[in-house]
This record gives structure tokens, sequence and C-alpha cells, in this order.
């Protein structure tokens, strides 16, 4: 897996993290081939607190089946806003943070 995309998605579930814990309607989305149990990913990113029906314990972050979501991009979600994001991108925690904060 991409460095990259490992950093951008550990700094996306932070800052979402922290944001759901100040009380923020905010939500990380994920496509499920990131976290599989047994792959090399799986506790990269931090999230291998998952229940047994493969979703996570962490009530901000949702797995979202691959379709949905194109190629390394994740979702976030604010009330009703959502915006998907490219975890490759080099601007991605600018863009990502923007996105947040309008």
């Amino acid at each position: 897996m991409d460095k990259t995309i490992t950093d951008n998605l550990r700094y996306a579930k932070i800052v979402i993290g922290d944001l759901y814990s100040s009380g923020y309607d905010v939500c990380l989305e994920i496509p499920a081939f990131f976290i599989i149990p047994g792959t090399e990913n799986y506790k990269a990113f931090g999230l291998d607190l998952l229940n047994d029906q493969f979703e996570s314990k962490l009530e901000f972050v949702h797995i979202v089946h691959p379709q949905e979501i194109e190629e390394n991009h994740i979702r976030l979600q604010r009330g009703e806003r959502t915006g998907q994001f490219d975890l490759t991108d080099g601007n991605f925690k600018e863009k990502m943070i923007k996105f947040l904060l309008h």
C-alpha cells in the first residue's frame, strides 16, 4: 500500500475522530477493501477495531462497498454535505480541512 494513502487515511481518521468527539455531526466512509482482515492494510490504518459483522466499533467510521467510491478515495460527511477525496492527492489534507471548515 502506498505510504501517501496510509498517511492520509490515518490523518482523516484522527481529524474526524476529534471533531466527532467534540460534538460535530461528521463521519468517515472507507471502502471495505482498505481494511479487510488478513491484509497488510488491516491494522496499518488503525482501524482494526471491527466487530463480527465487519462494522467499525468507531461510531464515526462507516465501512462501505468499494463500488460506491472511486478507487483510492474516501468520503467525508459533515451534516448534510458529502465530499469525496482522493487519498493519493498531494493536497489531500488541505482539501479535507477546507471541506470540513466551510
